[in-house]
């Protein structure tokens, strides 16, 4: 669907469009229990928390109206979507990067860390084993908290978390996970 303006406001379709659900409601039903883990884990003031796949940050515009203490960063593969993060964060804060979660080196370097990384769990299952082993130490070396999840699609394709999570490689969670979709994870 090609968009046109620069408008990905709440109230524009681009809002939830650029990151795959088909309304702004799916989308927030989707995002809250993300969310409520994130802000379960006691992140530090100003701590930085990278989105691996950001779309235009929605999600990260959300967890920053509840905690606008943290640094917002994210990676993402299609710089049409990326670049409306501005418009999600018009102060100019965060960090973006454009580029594959399994390639992109910028958001690594000089052993940056996170106070936490969100992960769509499936896409452990996309990649090369060697991408995905050197996406698993980055984030073990450098996020203290990752947070795991996975939207109805890979549900379905799955049958559940639980199932998604092991073909992935991961352990969720029990304690601290919100909903059947989103935990902690150990990788």
């Amino acid at each position: 669907m090609a968009f046109t303006g620069n408008d990905c406001s709440e109230r524009s379709s681009r809002y939830y469009l650029d990151n795959g659900f088909p309304s702004a409601a799916a989308m927030a039903q989707y995002h809250a229990p993300i969310v409520a883990v994130i802000a379960s884990l006691g992140l530090p003031r100003g701590g930085r928390v990278l989105d691996l796949g950001c779309g235009n940050g929605a999600l990260l515009a959300r967890l920053r109206r509840l905690r606008p203490d943290i640094i917002p960063c994210g990676i993402e593969r299609i710089a049409e979507r990326l670049s409306f993060a501005d418009t999600l964060f018009p102060s100019g804060s965060g960090e973006w990067h454009l580029g594959n979660i399994f390639t992109c080196a910028e958001p690594w370097a000089d052993e940056r860390s996170y106070a936490a990384a969100l992960l769509m769990v499936g896409r452990l299952t996309e990649a090369e084993r060697d991408k995905v082993q050197a996406l698993r130490q980055r984030l073990r070396r450098q996020a203290k908290h990752i947070v795991g999840y996975a939207y109805p699609d890979w549900l379905l394709r799955y049958g559940n978390f639980a199932a998604l999570c092991a073909a992935a490689g991961v352990t969720p969670s029990a304690e601290l996970g919100a909903s059947d979709f989103v935990a902690p994870i150990s990788l």
